[in-house]
C-alpha cells in the first residue's frame, strides 16, 4: 500500500510540532512564527524542507537544537515506513552528527 505524499506530510507535521509543543507551547510558537517569517511555510513544508526546521532551530536554540532534533528522531524511529519519511530522519540525523 502507497502512503500518500499528504499523509507524510501530515505524520511529519504532527511529529514536529507536538515534538515542539511538548518542551512548550511558545516553543511551538515561536518556530512555527519563524518558519511563516523566513519561509513562507509551516510545519507541513518540513518533509520536503527539513532545512528550513534545521535553520530556524538553530537560530532560535544554537547548540540546544541538536537536543530537539534528536527528540523528534527518537519520536519518528517507529515511522520509518516510507522513503520519504526515511529520507527527512537521514537528513535530521546528519544535523546531529
Amino acid at each position: 500500500m502507497r502512503i500518500s505524499d499528504e499523509i507524510e506530510r501530515d505524520v511529519i507535521h504532527l511529529i514536529v510540532e507536538k515534538r515542539l509543543f511538548s518542551i512548550s507551547k511558545q516553543t511551538c510558537d515561536l518556530v512555527g512564527n519563524r518558519l511563516q517569517e523566513k519561509y513562507g511555510c509551516y510545519f507541513d513544508k518540513c518533509l520536503e524542507h527539513p532545512e528550513y526546521l534545521l535553520d530556524i532551530l538553530s537560530e532560535a536554540y544554537g547548540a540546544s537544537a541538536k537536543n530537539i532534533v534528536n527528540q523528534i528522531l527518537d519520536d519518528l524511529e517507529q515511522l520509518s515506513i516510507t522513503p520519504k519519511i526515511e529520507s527527512f530522519q537521514t537528513r535530521l540525523t546528519k544535523f546531529v552528527s
